[in-house]
């Protein structure tokens, strides 16, 4: 065959190839998803994350059949090697948690990289807090100062890595201390710790403070917020203090990276309707969702940034 003829050959096959492709790539989007969705949470059910993943499923109803499957265990590292190991097809999902996601030790234990998913969108910005318990002699953040610089002086979080253990390392680091850091697998378990007098102080995020709040047995004393709290508004700013402290946690969805172009596409076109729904609001209040959106691109800007920060402060 001459050199002409294989060219000719060859491009065929390949002009073939490509017909072939986007004709199943047409045929697997118009049927796609043909069963729910599921959504991959790494932790148990009335948590913060979990209240968001109910926040998503409801909002997407009519538009996505969301389905919420709780995978609790290594501060939420778990669910994502669970997600990691479904099929690339679309049909499995993680609720993703920055920066947790980004800097927990377990990372290292089930070999994940950051490159094998990616975001397809976040909705909800949970700025952390600085609470203590009602009942206990810390009645705000001067109280918190003084009390702080004695020895043996504690605050709970939520694991080395994991977003609360940043934000008090953020909050030390701000303000000169060096207190004991004492971890808890939920929130819950810190919340109950706090109350019986077990920690000093603790750090949490919005979302997981308001019943906390509401029933009289916590105090939120710092927000690390430059502006008010959405569903908590007495609760005194950084800035109060003189402090630029600006940190919580980031929620949203991730999906495999070797997951087909079209199929990301699609879920990103279709999360950006979910979460423009015309009775957003009342699904926020609702639930009680600080809900902040951010597409892929305006994502993965905000973590690089974020990162930076981060860095700093716990190689310090």
């Amino acid at each position: 065959m001459s050199i002409k003829k294989m060219i000719s050959v060859v491009s065929v096959i390949f002009i073939l190839g490509l017909f072939i492709n986007k004709y199943i790539e047409t045929k697997v989007i118009k049927r796609y998803p043909e069963k729910p969705i599921n959504l991959i949470v790494g932790f148990k059910k009335g948590g913060g994350s979990d209240k968001s993943a109910t926040f998503l499923k409801e909002i997407s109803k009519g538009i996505l059949n969301i389905n919420i499957i709780n995978v609790p265990g290594d501060n939420g590292i778990l669910a994502l090697k669970t997600f990691l190991n479904k099929e690339n097809d679309g049909y499995n999902l993680v609720l993703f948690n920055y920066p947790s996601f980004s800097y927990l030790k377990e990372l290292k234990k089930y070999k994940i990289n950051k490159g094998d998913y990616e975001l397809i969108c976040s909705y909800v910005y949970d700025p952390a807090v600085l609470v203590v318990s009602k009942k206990g002699k810390i009645k705000n953040f001067t109280d918190f100062l003084l009390e702080a610089q004695k020895k043996d002086f504690t605050i709970g979080e939520n694991g080395i890595g994991a977003s609360d253990y940043i934000g008090a390392k953020i909050l030390s680091k701000a303000i000169g201390i060096n207190p004991k850091y004492i971890s808890f697998s939920s929130s819950s378990q810190m919340l109950e710790a706090l109350y019986y007098g077990y920690i000093d102080s603790g750090i949490l995020k919005e979302s997981e403070i308001i019943n906390g709040i509401k029933s009289n047995k916590i105090k939120g004393i710092l927000a690390f917020s430059n502006e008010k709290l959405k569903f908590i508004q007495n609760i005194p700013l950084g800035k109060d203090y003189g402090l630029n402290i600006n940190f919580g946690s980031i929620r949203g969805i991730g999906i495999k990276s070797n997951t087909p172009i079209y199929i990301k596409n699609f879920l990103k076109k279709k999360f950006k309707v979910v979460l423009n729904n015309k009775n957003l609001d009342l699904y926020i209040k609702k639930y009680e969702i600080p809900f902040y959106y951010l597409n892929s691109k305006n994502l993965k800007k905000y973590i690089e940034k974020k990162d930076i920060e981060i860095s700093k402060v716990l190689s310090s």
